[in-house]
């Protein structure tokens, strides 16, 4: 495992804590050349060093993935002390506006869709023409269940991972038979900050149902990792362009990928397609 990766460049944003901070990690451990970026300094170079301390590569940067100079100076750092990126990670989020959304506070709300789609808009941006170039790369957008249902009282962050449903699909459209490929992963409920912050106050009144969660409804941060080495090895390939959750058996959707292609399944449609 520690060889598998050899080679690859992975940058990870919100990648100083919780999932990606273990994603980070297990890349790493799986012989990538690890970029953490993050707004949190000290927690990104503590991160960079977990990997390090393996006797593995790793650098934190701090970066605000909402501003697209600092990503693209970022990126251009990376490329030049690690090499060329060859798995984008967007798993910089925020979920600051609990609640109705004619109770929450506007600029949270926008915050929360800003984060998640303008950071991941911006990283894509930044990286996308080298991977078009060389042939071959993968994105992760790190979504979530939450952008396929009627979730309830976290309309922001609801409808910042629907986009990237959205945007999984269409770059995977774009850039098929260029060599790349993307995926949206959701995590499932892991024990992160921000899920920490959702059993507080506004949380608990309107999310009750994290608060009553038991220990097993959680997810290991270390799952996520582990299906992200496999991503990045290729293993999941034929899947490009679909939504893969922490807790599926990877082995099992390859083994139906031709017809999870053919009935164009886990992906966001429309259950039958308007006359018109």
């Amino acid at each position: 495992m520690s060889r598998r990766l050899e080679g690859q460049v992975a940058l990870v944003t919100g990648g100083g804590r919780g999932i990606g901070r273990a994603i980070g990690v297990a890349l790493g451990s799986a012989g990538a050349r690890v970029a953490l970026a993050a707004r949190s300094q000290d927690e990104v170079a503590e991160a960079a060093g977990a990997v390090e301390a393996e006797g593995k590569v790793a650098r934190g940067w701090t970066l605000d993935v909402t501003d697209l100079g600092a990503v693209a100076g970022v990126v251009e750092e990376v490329e030049a002390e690690l090499g060329p990126v060859t798995l984008l990670v967007n798993n910089a989020g925020t979920a600051h506006a609990p609640g109705p959304l004619w109770e929450v506070d506007p600029d949270d709300w926008w915050r929360d869709l800003e984060v998640h789609v303008r950071g991941a808009f911006n990283c894509c941006r930044a990286v996308l023409p080298g991977m078009v170039e060389r042939g071959g790369g993968r994105v992760v957008n790190i979504g979530s269940l939450a952008g396929a249902r009627d979730e309830t009282y976290i309309s922001g962050y609801a409808c910042a991972k629907t986009a990237y449903l959205r945007l999984t699909g269409t770059l995977a459209a774009e850039t098929a038979g260029l060599g790349v490929t993307v995926f949206c992963v959701s995590p499932g409920l892991v024990r992160t900050r921000m899920v920490e912050e959702l059993l507080g106050e506004a949380g608990r009144r309107w999310r009750p149902w994290i608060a009553a969660a038991a220990p097993e409804d959680y997810t290991p941060a270390e799952r996520v990792g582990a299906l992200l080495v496999r991503i990045a090895a290729g293993d999941a390939d034929p899947l490009s362009g679909r939504f893969l959750h922490a807790r599926d058996d990877l082995d099992e959707l390859l083994a139906d990928a031709t017809r999870i292609a053919a009935d164009d399944l886990l992906t966001l449609r429309l259950r039958e397609w308007p006359e018109a």
